[in-house]
């Protein structure tokens, strides 16, 4: 399955991404940036939330993904959300 995570605004406190899918669906990514707290949603339904720990040398995630949902390309787009935060902590 294809699918294309893009950036959809940026502010210093909140961070939204669109998950675009092959099958034409869109998923929505929300997230704090202060709490490094995030939320997948799809037509509005969580379908993935996104926690950073700080209690480790390197930063440790939990995704906690609804019951039925597809558990690898929620793992994927936690990994793409990543990524967009650092490459934006770095131009800033």
């Amino acid at each position: 399955m294809r699918y294309q995570v893009r950036q959809k605004m940026f502010s210093p406190l909140h961070h939204r991404s669109t998950i675009d899918l092959a099958d034409g669906r869109r998923l929505e990514a929300t997230g704090d940036l202060i709490d490094m707290e995030f939320t997948i949603q799809d037509d509005g339904r969580p379908v993935a939330q996104i926690s950073r720990a700080w209690f480790r040398v390197r930063d440790t995630y939990g995704v906690d993904i609804a019951p039925g949902e597809d558990v690898p390309l929620l793992l994927a787009a936690a990994v793409c959300l990543d990524r967009i935060h650092h490459d934006e902590q770095d131009r800033h």
